[in-house]
């Protein structure tokens, strides 16, 4: 019994340090990843500080154009012109796009049937060769045959010859 209980406690022991490495690495895993968000965030902190400083010399700026009305108003007029020649001109492009791209997918459908239209006769061809092929191995096993049925005669001939010969040579 107590070495049943000796054992029982080895297998706990090992499964409690077996936890505890799990335990050790977890916390390995923490520390490195509380080291990644530290110093993310430092680097968040400075560019929050280089957008800080970018938005105060906008501000500036800003304020600056705030100075002059007139030329606010003529940058608007401006930039709403540009605009309206901007969205012109992707429409124009994209009109031509769209139209080039019909135009290479009608020429894509064409070449695509006419290759449907080559596969098909190349399978009709293939076909019509195997029938052929078919036909001829047909025709040469028949040619085999009468030429085996008159070798076979041939060799009875020259059987019936040799021994036709052979009373001749007996006789004589």
């Amino acid at each position: 019994e107590l070495e049943a209980e000796l054992d029982e406690t080895k297998t706990t022991l090992h499964e409690l340090e077996w936890k505890v490495g799990s335990i050790e690495e977890a916390l390995q895993n923490a520390k490195r990843s509380k080291s990644d968000v530290e110093d993310r965030l430092e680097e968040s902190a400075r560019e929050k500080l280089s957008l800080e400083l970018e938005r105060d010399e906008l501000q500036k700026e800003v304020d600056r154009a705030g100075q002059d009305e007139e030329e606010i108003g003529r940058l608007r007029q401006e930039n709403a012109r540009a605009a309206a020649l901007i969205e012109e001109q992707n429409k124009a492009q994209f009109e031509e796009q769209m139209s080039a791209a019909e135009e290479r997918n009608h020429k894509l459908s064409e070449e695509l049937q006419a290759t449907r239209s080559e596969l098909e006769k190349l399978e009709g061809d293939a076909e019509s060769i195997a029938r052929e092929a078919e036909e001829q191995r047909e025709e040469y096993q028949t040619r085999e045959q009468q030429l085996n049925a008159t070798i076979s005669s041939l060799e009875g001939t020259i059987q019936r010859m040799e021994e036709s010969g052979a009373e001749s040579n007996a006789e004589r």
